[in-house]
Protein backbone atom coordinates (compact mmCIF):
# COMPACT_ATOMS: atom_id res chain seq x y z
CA UNK A 1 0.00 0.00 0.00
CA UNK A 2 2.56 2.86 0.82
CA UNK A 3 4.45 1.87 -2.28
CA UNK A 4 1.02 2.50 -4.29
CA UNK A 5 1.26 6.12 -2.45
CA UNK A 6 -1.58 4.55 -0.58
CA UNK A 7 0.18 4.47 3.41
CA UNK A 8 2.72 6.62 4.89
CA UNK A 9 6.60 5.20 4.47
CA UNK A 10 6.85 5.91 8.29
CA UNK A 11 4.11 3.31 8.65
CA UNK A 12 6.33 0.33 6.71
CA UNK A 13 9.21 1.73 8.80
CA UNK A 14 7.12 1.25 12.02
CA UNK A 15 5.56 -1.83 11.07
CA UNK A 16 8.95 -3.23 10.49
CA UNK A 17 10.82 -2.25 13.73
CA UNK A 18 7.40 -3.93 15.82
CA UNK A 19 7.58 -7.32 13.61
CA UNK A 20 11.60 -7.34 14.58
CA UNK A 21 10.42 -6.82 18.29
CA UNK A 22 7.98 -9.29 18.14
CA UNK A 23 10.48 -11.93 16.61
CA UNK A 24 13.34 -10.29 19.11
CA UNK A 25 10.28 -11.53 22.03
CA UNK A 26 9.56 -15.03 20.65
CA UNK A 27 13.45 -15.80 20.08
CA UNK A 28 13.54 -15.71 16.70
CA UNK A 29 16.79 -13.18 16.65
CA UNK A 30 17.85 -14.45 12.95
CA UNK A 31 14.30 -13.26 11.88
CA UNK A 32 14.83 -10.19 14.08
CA UNK A 33 17.74 -9.08 12.35
CA UNK A 34 16.81 -9.59 9.17
CA UNK A 35 13.28 -7.56 9.27
CA UNK A 36 15.17 -4.41 11.17
CA UNK A 37 17.71 -3.90 8.37
CA UNK A 38 15.15 -2.34 5.91
CA UNK A 39 12.98 -0.20 9.03
CA UNK A 40 16.96 0.82 9.31
CA UNK A 41 17.74 1.59 5.84
CA UNK A 42 14.70 3.15 5.33
CA UNK A 43 14.88 5.45 8.80
CA UNK A 44 18.79 6.63 7.65
CA UNK A 45 17.01 7.63 4.11
CA UNK A 46 14.47 9.88 5.18
CA UNK A 47 16.40 11.12 8.14
CA UNK A 48 14.19 9.86 10.84
CA UNK A 49 15.70 10.48 14.01
CA UNK A 50 13.08 9.59 16.54
CA UNK A 51 12.55 5.65 14.66
CA UNK A 52 16.34 5.28 13.94
CA UNK A 53 17.52 5.19 17.28
CA UNK A 54 14.62 2.03 18.51
CA UNK A 55 15.50 0.11 15.19
CA UNK A 56 19.22 0.68 15.73
CA UNK A 57 18.54 -0.73 19.86
CA UNK A 58 16.04 -3.65 18.95
CA UNK A 59 19.10 -4.61 16.33
CA UNK A 60 21.71 -4.45 18.57
CA UNK A 61 19.74 -6.67 21.60
CA UNK A 62 19.38 -9.48 18.85
CA UNK A 63 22.82 -9.33 18.32
CA UNK A 64 24.30 -8.70 21.54
CA UNK A 65 21.69 -12.53 22.29
CA UNK A 66 23.06 -14.00 19.08
CA UNK A 67 26.50 -13.19 20.74
CA UNK A 68 28.84 -14.74 18.10
CA UNK A 69 31.78 -12.58 17.54
CA UNK A 70 30.97 -11.03 14.37
CA UNK A 71 27.54 -10.49 16.05
CA UNK A 72 29.02 -8.43 18.59
CA UNK A 73 31.46 -6.71 16.11
CA UNK A 74 28.06 -6.24 13.91
CA UNK A 75 26.55 -4.36 17.22
CA UNK A 76 29.47 -2.45 17.91
CA UNK A 77 29.62 -1.17 14.40
CA UNK A 78 25.78 0.20 14.72
CA UNK A 79 26.31 1.51 17.69
CA UNK A 80 28.95 3.41 15.92
CA UNK A 81 26.89 4.43 13.41
CA UNK A 82 24.01 5.80 15.32
CA UNK A 83 26.55 7.81 17.96
CA UNK A 84 28.13 9.26 14.47
CA UNK A 85 24.83 10.44 12.54
CA UNK A 86 24.01 13.85 13.54
CA UNK A 87 21.22 15.34 15.16
CA UNK A 88 19.33 18.67 16.52
CA UNK A 89 21.06 20.06 19.93
CA UNK A 90 19.01 19.04 22.76
CA UNK A 91 18.48 15.91 21.04
CA UNK A 92 18.57 12.94 23.73
CA UNK A 93 16.36 10.14 22.90
CA UNK A 94 19.42 8.65 21.18
CA UNK A 95 21.60 9.52 24.24
CA UNK A 96 19.99 7.45 26.46
CA UNK A 97 19.59 4.61 23.77
CA UNK A 98 23.23 4.23 23.19
CA UNK A 99 23.89 4.41 27.09
CA UNK A 100 21.56 1.31 27.10
CA UNK A 101 23.61 -0.42 24.16
CA UNK A 102 26.72 0.19 25.83
CA UNK A 103 25.41 -1.54 28.62
CA UNK A 104 24.41 -4.61 26.73
CA UNK A 105 27.38 -4.61 25.12
CA UNK A 106 29.97 -4.33 28.04
CA UNK A 107 28.46 -7.18 29.63
CA UNK A 108 28.45 -9.58 26.47
CA UNK A 109 32.12 -8.80 26.86
CA UNK A 110 32.31 -9.88 30.13
CA UNK A 111 32.79 -6.49 31.69
CA UNK A 112 30.30 -6.60 35.09
CA UNK A 113 31.20 -3.56 36.61
CA UNK A 114 31.21 -1.68 33.26
CA UNK A 115 27.89 -3.70 32.91
CA UNK A 116 26.70 -1.64 35.91
CA UNK A 117 28.02 1.21 35.54
CA UNK A 118 26.47 2.03 31.85
CA UNK A 119 22.88 0.83 33.96
CA UNK A 120 23.10 3.39 36.64
CA UNK A 121 24.29 6.31 33.74
CA UNK A 122 21.14 4.71 31.14
CA UNK A 123 18.59 5.06 34.56
CA UNK A 124 20.12 8.53 35.63
CA UNK A 125 19.84 9.81 32.18
CA UNK A 126 16.42 8.52 31.33
CA UNK A 127 15.21 9.81 34.69
CA UNK A 128 16.58 13.09 33.76
CA UNK A 129 14.66 13.24 30.74
CA UNK A 130 11.31 12.10 31.94
CA UNK A 131 11.45 9.02 29.92
CA UNK A 132 10.02 6.59 32.29
CA UNK A 133 10.13 3.24 30.09
CA UNK A 134 13.74 3.37 30.28
CA UNK A 135 13.47 4.04 33.52
CA UNK A 136 11.83 1.24 34.21
CA UNK A 137 14.07 -0.75 31.63
CA UNK A 138 17.00 0.14 33.58
CA UNK A 139 15.74 -1.25 36.85
CA UNK A 140 14.73 -4.42 35.14
CA UNK A 141 18.17 -4.23 33.94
Amino acid sequence: MSLAHMWSLVGVRISGIYLATRKLETGDLDGSVEAIGDAIDSALRAGDMFWLGHATTILVEALVERGTGSDLRAAQSAVDRLEAVPVTPGFVLHQVQLLRMRALLTRAHGDEAGYRSYVEHYRTRAAECGFTGHVATAEAM
